[in-house]
């Protein structure tokens, strides 16, 4: 399931279809499927999720949070009553610090931090990290950094090479810098307008590739953590 807690983050009509059209073609798709091999084939043409849009109304939302009791715990409460039916939930933040970011890093076991290979992005994890430090000492000590990750990066430019450099240098011994870069490119700028996912849209593209891999990496990551004995044993 896809939780969307960014306000600037609208929902359109496209957008809409889209995600109905996916789980409508799988569906059908699995239909006509055989055997396991060929349903598994389906799955990776075709993806389902469930998703909780966001809209303008969540701008609100801090305020209402003000006076609520235990605010930092609202969206856990809901997510614990389905989190049974999903093998993930991704939630999508805001770009702050606020009420919101907090609820879903109380609500989430592990953080994947995007971080654009630009200046500014960069010096920002400084506090970022702070944050997450704090929710895990006072609200969700079950909270981890599973790793980063460089999006918007522009390897030709001598800034981006040298933002890289300072992440991996500052932060590389403390946390998984992750070895997939997400590049930047018009082709990502245009699925929004498209109403596609970029592998609707244009699969063959880097950026396609690029997140691709990085969901291989995810994944390999969680199956060496699974299968990692818990410690004691």
């Amino acid at each position: 399931m896809v939780v969307i807690i960014n306000p600037f983050f609208i929902q359109t009509e496209k957008f809409t279809r889209f995600v109905v059209n996916c789980a409508v073609n799988h569906l059908s798709t699995l239909r006509q499927k055989t055997n396991r091999a060929e349903s598994r084939s389906a799955c990776l043409d075709f993806w389902v999720v469930d998703l909780i849009p966001s809209s303008i109304d969540l701008s609100g939302m801090e305020t209402n949070l003000v006076n609520a009791m235990s605010r930092e715990f609202t969206l856990r409460s809901y997510l614990g009553q389905v989190k049974h039916e999903y093998d993930h939930i991704i939630i999508d933040c805001p770009p702050s610090l606020s009420m919101l970011t907090i609820n879903a890093l109380a609500a989430s076991n592990s953080v994947i931090v995007p971080v654009q290979a630009q200046y500014l992005p960069a010096k920002g994890m400084t506090q970022l990290m702070k944050t997450i430090g704090k929710v895990r000492k006072q609200i969700n000590p079950d909270l981890k950094v599973d790793g980063v990750l460089l999006t918007l990066a522009d390897m030709r430019t001598n800034l981006a090479r040298v933002t890289v450099d300072t992440l991996r240098q500052q932060y590389g011994s403390v946390l998984k810098i992750y070895r997939t870069q997400i590049p930047i490119a018009v082709k990502a700028a245009e699925i929004s307008a498209a109403g596609q996912s970029i592998f609707t849209y244009d699969k063959g593209s880097k950026v396609a590739q690029a997140y691709a891999e990085f969901t291989k990496e995810v994944l390999a990551d969680e199956t060496r953590a699974k299968a990692k004995p818990a410690p004691g044993r």
